[in-house]
C-alpha cells in the first residue's frame, strides 16, 4: 500500500520510486508551490556522501547539470534528503533500454549527447571537481517542448574536488564502467594502497559513449560480473586499438574488435570517428591516455562541423552517409570528401538538391554555408557515376544479426530467466528492422522520385531538341530552294557545284539527326521498370507492418519479465508462457521473412537497376547534346551558305526576278511552318536569329527579300 511522506516543503509517495542506489532512494515529489521534484531520500550512516554531493552541487550551476534546490529532513524518520530537478525522460540507461534503442542512439541524438556531456564536463572540470562514476545511469533526460532531449550530469555523491595533478585512494565507481586500476584495487588486490587520477572519468566517459553507441556496454564476460579475472583481463590487457571485447561461452575466447558494430545505426564516417575517441578514452597506458583538454578538444572538432547528408546509391544497406565539414570549407572539398567515402570521382559526381542540379544554385568555390541545411527527408542525391562503385562492405547488418541461431527459446520448461532473455532479444530484432525499413524506404522514395523527375526533365528536352530538328529542317527546304533557283539559272558552273556538295553534306546531316532523334528514348519506356514494383516506401506499407509486429511483441515480453519475477508459476501460466513463446517466434519469423523475400530484393533489384537507368540516361542526354550541337551548326552552315548564294546571285541574274522568287517561296514555306513553329517559345528566339542572319546576308539587295515572321507568337 502507498505511503505518502513528507519534509517541510515537500510531499511523495512510496509508490513514485524513481530509482534505488546504494546509499539512497529516489522519488518523485511534489513541492507546496506544485513544482516537480527528484527527491534523493538517504538511509543513515550516508553524511559523507550527502556531504560530497551537497558541496559540489551547490558550487555547480549550468543547464547540462542537475539543479540543486536544497536539503530537507523527512519528517518522522528525520532522514535526510536532497531536492533537485525532476528530469521527465528518466536516465540515459533507461532510453538505451528501450527496444527501439537497443543497438544505440542515431546519429543526430548521439552528437547531442556529446554536446551536452562535453559541456557539462566543462563546467565541473573548471569548478576543479572529477566525478568518479560517470554512467548512462547517472546522465539524466530532460524533454524539451519541441520533442529534443537536454542531458544532465547527475548523482554527484561521488564527486571530489581534484586538480590535474591531485590524485585520490577511495574505490569508486560501477564494475562495467571502471577504469582498470581501480577494478583491480577493488576486486582483485583489496588492501594494498593506490592512488588514482582524473584519468578515471575519462575511461568511464569511454565506456559510456560506446555503450550509448551500441547499446551494449564494451566488456563482457560470458559469466558477466562473475568472473571478475576475465573483466580483468579484458580492460587491462586488451590489444592496442580495440574497443570491446566478447567471451560467447565459458572459457572461451575473448573477440576483440576495434570498431563500432554493423548494427550500430550511425554513418560510416561517424563511426570511424566515434572510434577513434573511444579508443583514445579508453586507455590504461599512462603514456597514451588523453587529458580533459585532449578529449574536449576533439570532441570541439566533431560538434563544430556542419553535417550534409548524402544519399548514395554504393550502398542499400548504409544509403545515407555525412560528410562533416568546417563551415569555412568549399563545395568543392565536400565532392572531395564525397569520392573519398563513396569511391565516385569528383568528375562523375551528379548532385541534385531540391530537384536541381548542384552545380545550376553555386559554384565549386562557394562555401557550403550556401547550401540549405539537410537531413534523411532532404538531402542531397549523388546519381550514379558512369562507372559503377559498389562499396564492397556492404553486408546487410540485419540479416546478420537476425539469422542468429543463438535466438532460440530454450525447449526445457522452468527457465523464466533465459525465456525472458530470448523474448527481449526477439522484440529487439523486430525493432531492428524496422529502423531499417524506415531507412531503405526514405532511400527508395529519393530515388525512384528523382528517376521519375529527370525522366519528364529528358522528355521535354527530347521534344525540344525534336522541334528545333524541325525547324532547321524548314530552314533547309527553304535554303535548298534558294540553290536549286540559282543553278538552274547559272547551269554547270563551278560556284554551283560548290554550292550544290553543300547542300547535299547538310542534307546528309539532317537526316543523322533525325536518325538519332528517331532512336528509342529510354526516358520514355522507364516508366513501365518503375510502376511494375510493389515498393516499401509506397502508403509506407512494410514501415506499417514492421510497427504493427513490433508493437505485437512489446505487448507480449513484459509478461516474460513478470513471470521471470515470480520464478514459480503454475499450470496456467505455464500454458501462457508457451503460448505467447510461440506467439514471439511467429512475429519474428514474419518479419524476418519479409524483410529477406520482399525488401531486401526490392532494395537490390533498385540498387541494379538504378546503375542501368543512369548508363542509359547518360546516352541519352550525350546524344541529345550531340544532336543539339550538330544542329547549332547546320544553322551556321546554313547561314554561311545563303550568303554564297546571295553573293553568285548579285553577278548571275536581275535583283527583282531574284527577290520575287524568294519572296514567293518563303510566303509558300512561312505558312506551312508557322504553325508548328509557334508551339514552342524556344522556336521563336531561334526564328528571329536566323531572321536577322537572313536580312544580314541579302542586306545589299534590292528590293529586300521579306518573311512574313510577324505572326509568330
Amino acid at each position: 500500500m502507498a505511503n505518502v511522506r513528507s519534509t517541510l516543503n515537500h510531499s511523495y509517495s512510496t509508490d513514485d520510486c524513481l530509482g534505488i542506489g546504494a546509499t539512497c532512494e529516489v522519488y518523485k515529489g511534489i513541492s507546496k508551490s506544485g513544482d516537480i521534484r527528484a527527491l534523493k531520500v538517504f538511509g543513515p550512516r550516508t553524511d559523507g556522501d550527502i556531504g560530497r554531493e551537497i558541496q559540489a552541487l551547490k558550487q555547480l550551476d549550468h543547464k547540462n547539470i542537475i539543479k540543486y534546490y536544497g536539503c530537507e529532513e523527512e519528517l518522522g524518520s528525520r532522514r535526510l534528503v536532497v531536492v533537485t530537478e525532476f528530469c521527465d525522460g528518466g536516465s540515459l540507461l533507461d532510453h538505451l533500454n528501450r527496444p527501439e534503442n537497443a543497438y544505440g542512439l542515431d546519429e543526430e541524438e548521439y552528437l547531442l549527447l556529446l554536446r551536452h556531456l562535453v559541456d557539462g564536463m566543462k563546467h565541473y572540470r573548471e569548478k576543479g571537481f572529477i566525478h568518479r562514476d560517470i554512467k548512462p545511469a547517472n546522465i539524466l533526460r530532460c524533454i524539451s517542448e519541441d520533442g529534443s532531449s537536454l542531458y544532465k550530469l547527475s548523482d554527484f555523491g561521488t564527486a571530489k574536488p581534484l586538480m590535474p595533478d591531485e590524485c585520490f585512494q577511495s574505490l569508486v565507481g560501477t564494475e562495467e564502467y571502471l577504469h582498470p586500476d581501480i577494478y583491480k584495487a577493488a576486486f582483485l588486490e583489496r588492501g594494498r594502497d593506490r592512488q588514482f587520477d582524473q584519468s578515471v572519468d575519462l575511461w568511464s566517459l569511454g565506456a559510456t559513449l560506446y555503450h550509448s553507441a551500441t547499446g551494449r556496454v564494451p566488456f563482457r564476460p560470458h559469466h558477466g560480473r562473475a568472473d571478475k579475472l576475465t573483466m580483468f583481463e579484458m580492460i587491462a590487457k586488451k590489444p592496442a586499438g580495440v574497443i570491446s571485447g566478447v567471451q560467447t561461452k565459458h572459457r572461451g575466447e575473448i573477440r576483440w574488435c576495434d570498431e563500432l558494430p554493423t548494427t550500430c545505426p550511425m554513418s560510416q564516417s561517424f563511426k570511424k570517428r566515434v572510434a577513434s575517441m573511444i579508443v583514445c578514452l579508453m586507455e590504461a597506458d599512462t603514456k597514451k591516455m588523453w587529458t580533459f583538454e585532449d578529449f574536449f578538444q576533439d570532441a570541439e572538432d566533431i560538434l563544430k562541423k556542419e553535417a550534409i547528408v548524402v544519399l548514395s546509391p554504393t550502398s542499400f544497406v548504409s544509403p545515407f552517409c555525412r560528410l562533416y565539414m568546417n563551415a569555412s570549407q568549399s563545395v568543392r572539398d565536400t565532392q572531395k570528401e564525397l569520392e573519398r567515402q563513396t569511391g565516385v570521382l569528383v568528375t562523375e559526381q551528379l548532385l541534385m538538391l531540391e530537384d536541381v542540379l548542384l552545380t545550376e544554385m553555386v559554384k565549386e568555390t562557394d562555401s557550403i554555408q550556401e547550401l540549405r541545411r539537410t537531413s534523411q527527408e532532404e538531402p542531397v542525391i549523388l546519381l550514379p557515376g558512369r562507372t559503377r562503385h559498389d562499396d564492397t562492405r556492404d553486408v546487410d547488418p540485419v540479416l546478420a544479426e537476425i539469422e542468429d541461431d543463438t535466438t532460440r527459446f530454450s525447449s526445457s520448461a522452468g527457465q523464466p530467466d533465459v525465456d525472458f532473455k530470448h523474448a527481449k532479444r526477439l522484440m529487439e530484432h523486430v525493432a531492428l528492422i524496422h529502423r531499417h525499413s524506415h531507412v531503405t524506404s526514405l532511400a527508395q522514395r529519393h530515388f525512384i522520385g528523382v528517376r521519375r523527375r529527370l525522366r519528364r526533365k529528358q522528355k521535354d528536352r527530347e521534344d525540344s531538341v525534336g522541334n528545333k530538328h524541325s525547324y532547321v529542317s524548314d530552314l533547309f527546304e527553304h535554303v535548298n530552294y534558294l540553290a536549286t533557283t540559282l543553278v538552274g539559272r547559272q547551269g554547270s558552273s563551278v560556284a554551283s557545284g560548290s554550292i550544290m556538295q553543300t547542300v547535299d553534306k547538310i542534307r546528309a546531316d539532317l537526316e543523322v539527326c533525325g536518325g538519332s532523334l528517331s532512336a528509342h528514348s529510354y526516358a520514355k519506356s522507364d516508366d513501365v521498370s518503375l510502376e511494375t514494383h510493389a515498393w516499401c516506401f509506397e502508403n509506407c506499407s512494410c514501415e506499417r507492418k514492421y510497427l504493427r509486429w513490433f508493437d505485437r511483441a512489446k505487448d507480449i515480453v513484459p509478461h516474460f519479465y513478470e513471470r521471470r519475477k515470480k520464478r514459480t508459476f503454475g499450470r496456467l501460466d505455464e500454458r501462457v508462457h508457451q503460448i505467447e513463446k510461440a506467439q514471439l517466434e511467429q512475429i519474428h519469423n514474419m518479419a524476418r521473412e519479409h524483410w529477406t523475400s520482399h525488401c531486401v530484393p526490392k532494395n537490390k533489384f533498385l540498387q541494379d537497376s538504378f546503375h542501368q537507368w543512369a548508363k542509359n540516361y547518360y546516352e541519352t542526354e550525350d546524344r541529345l547534346q550531340t544532336v543539339d550541337n550538330k544542329l547549332e551548326d547546320i544553322q551556321k552552315a546554313l547561314a554561311a551558305l545563303s550568303r554564297q548564294i546571295a553573293d553568285s546571285q548579285k553577278s548571275q541574274m536581275s535583283l527583282s526576278s531574284f527577290s520575287d522568287s524568294v519572296r514567293q517561296k518563303s510566303l509558300s514555306i512561312d505558312k506551312g511552318v508557322k504553325e508548328e513553329l509557334s508551339k514552342t517559345k524556344e522556336m521563336k528566339a531561334i526564328v528571329m536569329d536566323f531572321k536577322n542572319k537572313y536580312y544580314e546576308v541579302l542586306s545589299d539587295l534590292e528590293p529586300p527579300v521579306e518573311m512574313d515572321l510577324h505572326g509568330i507568337h
